[in-house]
């Protein structure tokens, strides 16, 4: 018989709402902007960010769209307790932020979780430096 693990609603609501702060942070748009783009007003926005309330699986949807995420990034390290990193953009890649998101509108969604994919790789092998499996010792 499998274990499964137990999560109690408010957590798992709080660890959502981090994720959802997170990414708006960087996204850098507002709670009452967000909210307007998920149809749903500034304080209920704020109750779904701090976790008091619970996130609808169609506003989760939205957001995914929004910041161009997949929707389990905001349940990431959820048995940790921690958010994701999301990486705050420098100035050029805000300032360009219009334009990424112009290439990008168009795509189904196969093509925009597989650009999200090859992100991820690029990010990673810059967080990973590249291991040396070469065997340059004489025995």
């Amino acid at each position: 018989m499998s274990t499964i693990k137990s999560y109690n609603k408010l957590d798992v609501n709080k660890v959502v709402g981090k994720n959802i702060v997170a990414a708006r942070k960087v996204s850098a748009i507002t709670r009452e902007d967000l909210g307007a783009l998920i149809g749903v007003s500034t304080s209920h926005m704020g109750l779904m960010e701090r976790g008091e309330r619970g996130v609808h699986a169609l506003n989760l949807a939205k957001l995914s769209k929004i910041f161009n995420i997949s929707i389990d990034d905001f349940f990431r390290d959820i048995d940790h307790r921690r958010s994701p990193t999301y990486h705050k953009p420098d100035g050029i890649l805000k300032s360009n932020r219009k334009t990424i998101y112009a290439l990008t509108s168009g795509l189904n969604v196969e093509e925009t979780e597989y650009v999200a994919l090859m992100i991820r790789g690029l990010l990673d092998m810059q967080e990973k430096p590249p291991s040396d499996d070469s065997d340059d010792s004489e025995d």
